[in-house]
């Protein structure tokens, strides 16, 4: 969006029910708004806390307490440096480095489970979904698949939910005897 002042910036703005004004304008690939004014690019939160506070340098995070990338609501915007950035999405569970444990349908990433791939060795695949997707692409197909391989498949997966049940049972019997 192109804006010379900030009412064209507040056109775009939608305010929920939690309190956070919710960017509706252009957003990049994380939920971030994006703003242009004379042909600057800007992020929404980043305009917002310039709108309500001051001028900062680009070397200064402007942050969310709600963890909500689209909120431009400066109360719940904070500043802070790289490692202040690094810490909140630390806390927040957010840092590249804190690994998925599971896969989407909810299988455990665990090596038994996991075909790692790519370039840098970075990419994996839950072998459990890539059998049921086997399985169904071939069947929609009209494609044999042998009840032996199904079989296979359906126990990995009956075991890996019995494993986490298990794991749920014992971490809730351990809390229970630990009041």
């Amino acid at each position: 969006m192109r804006a010379n002042n900030p009412i064209d910036f507040f056109k775009k703005v939608k305010i929920d029910k939690n309190g956070c004004w919710i960017w509706q304008g252009a957003k990049n690939e994380k939920g971030y708004g994006r703003f242009s004014v004379r042909c600057k690019f800007y992020f929404a939160h980043r305009y917002s806390w310039m709108l309500f506070n001051h001028d900062v340098d680009s070397s200064v995070f402007i942050m969310h307490k709600c963890d909500n990338p689209p909120c431009v609501n400066p109360d719940h915007l904070f500043t802070g440096d790289n490692n202040a950035n690094v810490a909140d999405k630390m806390k927040k569970g957010r840092h590249h480095s804190q690994k998925q444990l599971k896969c989407l349908r909810g299988h455990r990433r665990i090596p038994e489970n996991c075909k790692i791939y790519g370039k840098g060795r970075n990419k994996k695949v839950c072998l459990i979904c890539e059998g049921i997707r086997y399985i169904n692409k071939r069947s929609r197909r009209g494609l044999f698949v042998s009840e032996d391989y199904k079989k296979r498949i359906r126990s990995k997966e009956i075991a890996e939910f019995a494993a986490q049940e298990l794991a749920q049972i014992q971490c809730n019997h351990t809390t229970q005897e630990s009041r």
